[in-house]
């Protein structure tokens, strides 16, 4: 029975102790430097190991990047090409029906002499693999503070959806049941009264920032729902805005049913905002320029205003056709009633002037436009609210003025001629 021999040489042109297969001279295991040794397969150096401990494949030095006072793995791809190192782990056996939805196919521990699991990486199969069906995930696991063992803290499953403290990422459907993935999933554990956080923190102050999270203490700009009433924006404890179930917003104050933008069913758009302390100097809506100035608002009693009392129309001539002198507009203006009144929400001594939109509609049916009333929940009620197309109005005036005008001169050019004969 023949036995394999090896043999201690040197190399002629390094000097360098080698020891070699017998009858293979390109693979060796060398010793190029002090406390370093090298292995070699088809003539070139694939495996060393420094004087620091250090494992390199491919390359003959380590590498400055990380810290460099820890041993480590270093694998260097010395291609070319595209393609990188890799690190490649393998479960025994090879068939994948041998494998089932679960399984661990290879786990990266870090640990300590003590043999604790402090933290690992993980990989598992994802569902029971087939014929070129491969699927995975990865797992992170970390060991709490007086625990001796690792708990699951984030996972990537093989849809590509994440999972923060929760191993079932739960995905969003769409109306057909179709599932919309991937997801990123953040399940809270209850504790310290916190749930759901996904927290941003300044680069220049990480006491300060701000977080969007579904309940819990108080910290900066926080997005939230504590109620079940909708979502509030807040700084601090101090609610900044609120968007409630129904889409109705508030501004520093829990919405009101006439505080709302609406684009859905039923189509009609209200905004609202109001006057906390009557005639004291607010204004529901104001306008400033670009210096600052105030240059329109509406007052809390509906009364709008502007620094210049112009209030136009679009009027070019090239968007009009069919245009013609208006008819008589002298006994419209006759007929209609100007009246004096108060609203039941003012008090009986603020009087005003105007008409009244059902005694109009008699006369100028067209100046009256009707509305249906709602509910606060947008429903239609059979009452309806009558308005006065005042700018309308105005103008008919105009047009009877003008003929006021024309016989007053007739009448006048008549006066003269009998004053003169």
């Amino acid at each position: 029975m023949s036995q394999t021999k090896v043999q201690l040489i040197k190399d002629a042109a390094t000097s360098e102790d080698s020891i070699v297969h017998d009858g293979d001279t390109n693979t060796k295991i060398r010793f190029p430097a002090a406390d370093t040794v090298s292995t070699e397969t088809g003539g070139a150096e694939r495996i060393r190991i420094n004087s620091q401990g250090k494992v390199l494949v491919n390359t003959t030095t380590a590498s400055s990047v990380g810290n460099s006072q820890y041993s480590r793995l270093e694998v260097s791809g010395n291609s070319s090409n595209s393609a990188g190192p890799g690190h490649l782990t393998l479960k025994s056996g090879t068939a994948t029906a041998s494998l089932s939805s679960g399984d661990t196919l290879s786990r990266l521990i870090f640990s300590s002499l003590d043999g604790g699991d402090y933290a690992y990486i993980q990989a598992s199969a994802d569902a029971a693999p087939g014929s070129s069906d491969f699927p995975g995930r990865m797992m992170f696991f970390t060991c709490a503070d007086n625990a001796s063992t690792a708990t699951e803290r984030m996972r990537i499953d093989s849809s590509g959806s994440i999972g923060v403290s929760t191993t079932s990422p739960v995905a969003q459907t769409l109306s057909d049941g179709t599932v919309i993935k991937p997801v990123l999933d953040l399940k809270g554990v209850t504790q310290n009264n916190t749930s759901g956080i996904l927290q941003f923190t300044r680069k220049d102050n990480a006491t300060q920032g701000s977080c969007i999270y579904s309940s819990g203490d108080d910290a900066g700009l926080t997005f939230r729902n504590t109620d079940g009433n909708g979502f509030g924006f807040y700084n601090g404890t101090t609610l900044a805005l609120r968007i409630d179930t129904d889409g109705n917003f508030g501004i520093g104050e829990s919405p009101h049913n006439d505080n709302r933008i609406r684009s859905t069913s039923p189509h009609f758009h209200n905004i609202v905002a109001k006057s906390t302390n009557g005639n004291g100097g607010y204004h529901n809506f104001t306008g400033k320029n670009s210096s600052g100035t105030t240059t329109f608002y509406v007052n809390h009693n509906g009364d709008v205003k502007n620094t210049n009392n112009s209030y136009g129309s679009i009027s070019d001539v090239k968007l009009k056709e069919n245009i013609i002198d208006a008819g008589s507009q002298l006994n419209d203006i006759k007929n209609i009633k100007v009246r004096v009144f108060n609203f039941k929400t003012d008090d009986a001594s603020e009087k005003r002037i105007g008409v009244v939109a059902q005694e109009i509609e008699t006369v100028c049916p067209k100046l009256v436009e009707e509305v249906f009333d709602r509910d606060s929940d947008g429903k239609l009620l059979e009452t309806s609210t009558k308005s006065v197309k005042y700018s309308i109005l105005y103008m008919k005036a105009i047009r009877a003025l003008q003929e006021a005008i024309a016989k007053i001169e007739v009448l006048e050019t008549k006066v003269a001629a009998l004053e003169a004969a």
